[in-house]
């Protein structure tokens, strides 16, 4: 499984498939999470980089269509920052800086 590099859309994707019904299994998950973890590189988790590529990290009771729609808002909020971030950056002495804001403002799309 690749990174993504679209996070604001594919966080919208993820909200446009669950929002006509959580599936049974999610929503389960969410009501009860009696115990419920996951190992990070493995299982849900399978795919995952740096520092979630190992450990162990637990689910939570929540509104799962709720928690969707604010780690959205929180994207584009980050995307707003990263944004202004990067036009006060100067690129004739900070040009690397500015490569990796620019990058990081492409990811959050």
């Amino acid at each position: 499984m690749a990174n993504s590099t679209t996070i604001i859309t594919d966080l919208g994707t993820v909200i446009t498939n669950n929002n006509t019904a959580v599936q049974a299994a999610t929503a389960a998950n969410a009501v009860n999470p009696t115990a419920l973890s996951a190992t990070g590189g493995a299982g849900n988790m399978t795919g995952t980089t740096g520092v979630y590529a190992s450990g162990t990290y637990y689910g939570g009771m929540m509104d799962y269509l709720g928690m969707l729609e604010v780690a959205r808002l929180k994207a584009k909020e980050l995307a707003i920052i990263v944004q202004k971030l990067l036009v006060n950056t100067d690129h004739g002495t900070d040009s690397t800086n500015g490569d990796l804001l620019a990058k990081i403002l492409n990811d959050l799309q």
